[in-house]
């Protein structure tokens, strides 16, 4: 009998789902490309993998729709860039932040991933990564672990490039992101950096941005910035519920020049290195020919210099106008704001000042214009800190997390109980962030949200922080998974809410980190 060939074409595939229709295998399969079937291999070399990358996107690019890369679980070892082309869209995807990782091996000054490296966009873009981690173990110096744009991009002015990244891990990289060109949107969200020199440098000299974003990520350990936007005429960025951790005595947070519409809500500033650490955050660090950086608000954040010694400063405003600073709370700062002689229309009010604070306000008095200082602590506001707490949790059990240090309170948090309760009717902005260690294999199931209750104990409802695999997420080199996140609760007089805590899988070893935080505050 004569054996007849089959094609891809002809074997039919069927999802089980109601509504489902039949579909040939082949466009099935082709739908997303695996680096794997051009022979990356967790086990190979970094030229083997360099040239399966360099296959995989080749092969990607032919595709009409755009680019759709996989990269399996793994830690795969690269020695050149991973260069994705201007195609309408990409979408570059791991299996999740600690699971595939992928790690430099190349020269000093390298670049382990970049996206669109030419100067000219050809078409509008949409670009995404998302679930992986850069590393560079090797050490090497000026490495940047993820470029979008050549060495200048300058696109035509009808086209757009949109650009998403999702639950990064970038680590031991001199740069961790670093945009330069023409963006219409930029979301950052729920990425850690770590032990960097600048974070995230967005640069610009001559096409404006708008809309970047920043939700729930984490910079620790920067030696330099965590946030740097140079952008000529850009505006409107968000930034909220992101932490900082400096860890060098000239750590800044977020440094923006000539960007318009800022908005920083719910941020966590800390560096105890004594030293002349910040400005946490720099409005207008130079003179712009025309006006200054318009229009920021600055809110329910916290700064935290550590011993209070040398003179870090929290907020400086210079080439900057129209600017709110309300609702914050500050610690061991020597300059709480410091307002020179170039800013405009400054509004500081409802501020709370914590321990070992030098000063509150400085102003070059005869030359600003339109400061005006309002404080009272009139909202109802409160921001603690954990201590570490050991084997609370892990065989299924609810632990309600006790953050026992705090920062600022306007007397509506109980730091025995870790409870905060609502003294008005209103919309409340909550913000905690957690660190667990001491997990196993077994541990598989982890709920981290922030739970709310009425007057009478009755459940009204939560917001979600973290739902997932603790083990699977965790830090392969110090065992941690780090948790942030928040969202806004609508309460009554005398409702209740607190962070709480659920890992299955194992017996209760669980521990939670010192340093984290919870805070929040009435809209």
């Amino acid at each position: 009998m004569a054996l007849t060939r089959v094609t891809d074409k002809q074997i039919t595939f069927k999802n089980g789902g109601s509504g489902s229709v039949v579909r040939n295998l082949g466009d099935k399969l082709r739908e997303s490309v695996s680096v794997l079937d051009f022979g990356a291999d967790p086990s190979a070399s970094a030229a083997v993998n360099d040239a399966a990358f360099a296959a995989a996107i080749a092969y990607a690019d032919t595709i009409a729709n755009g680019l759709n890369l996989y990269i399996p679980a793994g830690v795969y070892q690269v020695s050149q860039t991973i260069t994705v082309p201007n195609v309408s869209y990409v979408s570059l995807n791991g299996a999740g932040r600690r699971n595939t990782v992928l790690d430099w091996r190349g020269a000093n000054d390298g670049k382990v991933v970049e996206f669109v490296s030419t100067n000219y966009l050809s078409t509008n873009t949409d670009l995404f990564i998302k679930d992986l981690t850069i590393s560079n173990t090797i050490g090497a110096t000026g490495v940047t672990g993820l470029q979008v744009g050549g060495t200048y991009l300058t696109p035509d002015s009808s086209l757009q490039m949109e650009v998403g990244i999702e639950n990064l891990l970038i680590r031991d990289v001199a740069t961790s992101l670093y945009i330069n060109g023409e963006c219409n949107e930029v979301l950052i969200k729920k990425c850690w950096f770590f032990d960097f020199t600048t974070g995230c440098n967005f640069i610009q000299s001559a096409h404006s941005v708008s809309n970047i974003t920043m939700l729930g990520n984490s910079w620790a350990v920067g030696s330099n910035a965590a946030v740097c936007v140079n952008w000529t005429g850009g505006s409107r960025m968000t930034a909220i519920g992101n932490t900082m951790q400096g860890a060098s005595a000239n750590f800044k947070g977020y440094v923006l020049d000539k960007f318009d519409a800022v908005i920083i809500d719910g941020n966590y500033y800390e560096n105890a290195t004594v030293g002349n650490a910040g400005p946490a955050i720099h409005l207008g660090t130079t003179a712009y020919p025309t006006t200054p950086m318009s229009g920021a608000r600055i809110s329910g954040s916290h700064f935290d210099f550590g011993s209070g010694a040398g003179t870090g400063v929290a907020i400086k405003v210079d080439y900057a106008k129209g600017v709110e600073i309300h609702a914050n709370s500050y610690t061991a700062t020597y300059i709480c704001h410091q307002i020179t002689a170039n800013a405009g229309a400054v509004h500081i009010g409802q501020n709370s000042y914590g321990d070992n604070i030098t000063s509150r306000t400085s102003a070059d008095a005869a030359t600003y214009t339109s400061l005006v200082i309002s404080e009272r602590l009139s909202r109802p506001m409160f921001s603690a800190k954990s201590l570490a707490q050991a084997n609370v949790t892990g065989s299924g059990a609810a632990y309600q997390v006790i953050y026992n240090t705090e920062l600022v309170d306007s007397g509506v948090y109980d730091n025995t109980t870790g409870r905060m309760t609502a003294p008005f009717k209103g919309m409340y902005q909550f913000n905690a962030s957690l660190g667990v260690v001491g997990l196993d294999a077994a541990m598989t199931s982890c709920i981290l949200d922030i739970i709310h209750f009425n007057s009478s104990n009755a459940f009204q409802g939560a917001i979600k922080i973290f739902y997932g695999n603790p083990y699977g997420t965790r830090d392969v080199i110090d065992g941690a998974v780090a948790m942030n996140g928040g969202g806004v609760l609508a309460m009554n007089s005398g409702d209740y809410c607190y962070v709480r805590l659920i890992i299955n899988g194992s017996g209760a070893t669980a521990d939670i980190e010192a340093g984290h935080y919870f805070s929040g505050y009435m809209l």
